[in-house]
C-alpha cells in the first residue's frame, strides 16, 4: 500500500494585547505515515508547534503605536494575508490622541507589511505618525481597520469603519503595493464609504472573482446587516448589486460578520441574529450576483 503524507503548516496567529500588535509566526511541519504497522516517517517531535526562531525576534513581532504625545496606545490587529511576493499584510486599530480634545477613544486604521522573515518592510510606508512598513490614518476622528484583502497585484483593500460628519459609514481603504501610499484612484484620496444612514460598521470584505469587485458586509447599529459591492476600478457603489446597498431586517438585531464570494458570484454572508430579545442565533445568507437572496439554498437563503 503506497504511503501517505500530510503536510500541516501552521502560518501566522495574530495576537493583540496592550504592548502593541503582536505577529507570531509559527513554524510549519509535515508529517508522513506509512502502511499501517509500519514505522512513521515523522518529523522531529521538537518542532511540532514551536515558535519559528527565522520570523522576527524569535518568533514574534511587535508593532507598538507611540501617539503624538510619546504614549503607548492600546491597538489589535483583525486580520492578516499574505501577498503574491511572500509578504504579511496586517490589518490593525490604534487609540490616537491626534486631536485637541484628546479622546481616549479616538481610532486610527493601520495596516503594517513584513517580509517573510519578520521585517519592516521600508518600501511600505504611509500617513503621519508612521514608521517604515507601517501605513496610519489620523485624517477621521474615528477610523477602524477589521479586514483586509489584496488584489491580484498586491495592492492592500482594508474595509472597517470611520467617522463621516456626524455619523460612522462602512469604510473601504485602498494603499498601493509599491509605496504603501493611498491609491489616488480609488474613491478620493484613497478611501471611500458606503453610506447606510445612522451608524454603520464594515466588518468583513471579499473579493468577486467574476469581475474583482469588493464586497463589504457588516451591520448598522446593530440593526440590521448590510452588504454593498464597490468597483475595483474607481470605488464607486455599484447600483447593479441590490441597488447600491443590500439590506437584511426582519425584527431584531442582524449583523454581518464575515463574507466570500464564490466561482458564480454568489454571495455568502456570516453572522447572527435574534427575533427582537437575545439570545442570538447562528446565521447563513446566500446571495446571488445581483444582490437578490438565493430561493434555492435552504429554501429561501437563509440557514
Amino acid at each position: 500500500m503506497p504511503r501517505c503524507r500530510q503536510s500541516i503548516a501552521l502560518l501566522v496567529i495574530i495576537a493583540a494585547s496592550s504592548a502593541g500588535c503582536g505577529l507570531v509566526g509559527y513554524d510549519a511541519v509535515s508529517v508522513s505515515t506509512g502502511d499501517p504497522g509500519s514505522e512513521a516517517d515523522a518529523a522531529p517531535t521538537s518542532s511540532v508547534g514551536m515558535l519559528d526562531p527565522d520570523f522576527g525576534a524569535g518568533g514574534t513581532v511587535i508593532f507598538d503605536y507611540v501617539d503624538d504625545d510619546g504614549t503607548s496606545k492600546d491597538d489589535r490587529a483583525t486580520a492578516v494575508a499574505i501577498d503574491s511576493a511572500d509578504r504579511i499584510v496586517v490589518s490593525a486599530s490604534g487609540t490616537h490622541t491626534y486631536y485637541a480634545n484628546d479622546d481616549q477613544f479616538d481610532m486610527a486604521a493601520i495596516t503594517m507589511r513584513l517580509l517573510p522573515d519578520g521585517t519592516f518592510d521600508s518600501s511600505y510606508q504611509s500617513g503621519s505618525l508612521s514608521s517604515p512598513g507601517v501605513t496610519i490614518d489620523t485624517t477621521s476622528r474615528w477610523s477602524h481597520a477589521n479586514d483586509l484583502i489584496l488584489t491580484p497585484t498586491d495592492d492592500v483593500v482594508v474595509c472597517g469603519y470611520r467617522e463621516w460628519g456626524s455619523n460612522d459609514d462602512p469604510t473601504i481603504y485602498r494603499y498601493t503595493a509599491a509605496t504603501g501610499d493611498p491609491d489616488p484612484t480609488f474613491g478620493t484620496g484613497g478611501v471611500t464609504n458606503v453610506s447606510v444612514t445612522s451608524e454603520g460598521q464594515g466588518w468583513a470584505c471579499a473579493v468577486d472573482p467574476t469581475d474583482g469587485g469588493y464586497i463589504v458586509a457588516g451591520a448598522r447599529s446593530s440593526d440590521f446587516m448590510f452588504a454593498a459591492k464597490l468597483s475595483a476600478s474607481d470605488g464607486s457603489v455599484v447600483t447593479s448589486f441590490a441597488g447600491g446597498l443590500l439590506t437584511y431586517d426582519v425584527a431584531g438585531e442582524e449583523h454581518g460578520a464575515d463574507v466570500v464570494v464564490d466561482s458564480l458570484g454568489r454571495v455568502y454572508i456570516v453572522g447572527y441574529a435574534d427575533a427582537g430579545a437575545p439570545p442570538h442565533d447562528i446565521m447563513v445568507w446566500r446571495y446571488l450576483a445581483d444582490g437578490t437572496l438565493d430561493s434555492s439554498f435552504s429554501e429561501d437563503g437563509i440557514f
